[in-house]
């Protein structure tokens, strides 16, 4: 196990190998408000920093930055994102009946956002769609030199949702190999449920 403190990120990140040298799972807490969460598939043995960037190494050697592009070795990220569970105030049934996301996503893509209910732990499987690279984003490439691509589009659209139970919590599931922020939402829903 090892942790490291990245102030430049607000992270403090704790690595528990899982299998010795095989797989490990990062307890992940922001510094700034306190929150923890869990990061998984990142098989690393250590992490470290240089200045303002943060590396980890793995149990064959490699040295990984992260936080500089949004993909893993090649192959666009995939993330699961669970708001916590709310019972809007009220102990009582709901009928859930639509959401509206307020999403920062690349332009054309949709990730798939759903509803949990009753604070059920299990996180059905989704297949998220792939978002396409469209090419460089702004200011990363020479001026004049080629196009720029990496547009991103406020989503506020509402989503048709069917559910039943006293709390719910919305689910977003994105692959993309350029960044995709869930900043909250609305959601709908009938008292009294069925």
């Amino acid at each position: 196990m090892c942790s490291s403190d990245l102030p430049t990120q607000n992270l403090l990140i704790i690595n528990v190998p899982t299998e010795e040298r095989v797989s490990a799972v990062q307890f992940v807490q922001n510094t700034r408000t306190g929150a923890w969460c869990t990061w998984s598939g990142i098989n690393v043995d250590c992490w470290g920093r240089s200045d303002s960037r943060i590396f980890a190494g793995t149990n064959v050697g490699t040295t990984l930055e992260y936080g500089q592009v949004f993909e893993d070795d090649g192959v666009p990220i995939t993330c699961i994102c669970v708001q916590a569970y709310n019972a809007f105030g009220s102990p009582g049934d709901k009928t859930f009946t639509q959401l509206r996301p307020h999403l920062r996503k690349p332009v054309g893509y949709d990730p798939l956002v759903s509803l949990l209910f009753d604070w059920d732990p299990e996180i059905p499987s989704y297949s998220p769609p792939a978002a396409v690279s469209s090419g460089p984003t702004w200011d990363e490439i020479y001026w004049d030199q080629e196009f720029w691509g990496g547009a991103s589009q406020t989503g506020l659209n509402w989503l048709g949702v069917e559910g039943h139970g006293v709390a719910a919590a919305v689910v977003v599931v994105s692959q993309s190999e350029t960044p995709v922020t869930y900043n909250g939402g609305l959601i709908a829903y009938i008292e009294g449920g069925v």
